[in-house]
């Protein structure tokens, strides 16, 4: 089975940060990328984003910095 990547990526107003809208994201996504036959998910999260790089680990997720 070759490895097919899909790109995850979205934005959470401000305002609606830390309220666990992240990960809710992160689990659907990785849902419906299974069903579509991605293998992996890549996402591109700032360093100073200390809890979406804590929620990308906990996932499984690939970063890359920017």
């Amino acid at each position: 089975m070759s490895l097919t990547n899909a790109e995850l990526a979205f934005v959470i107003e401000d305002a609606y940060r830390g309220k666990g809208l992240g990960p809710g994201f992160v689990e659907a996504t990785i849902e419906r990328a299974h069903r579509e036959g991605f293998t992996r998910l890549v996402t591109d999260v700032l360093p100073s984003n200390r809890r979406m790089r804590h929620v990308a680990r906990v996932y499984g997720l690939v970063v890359r910095d920017q």
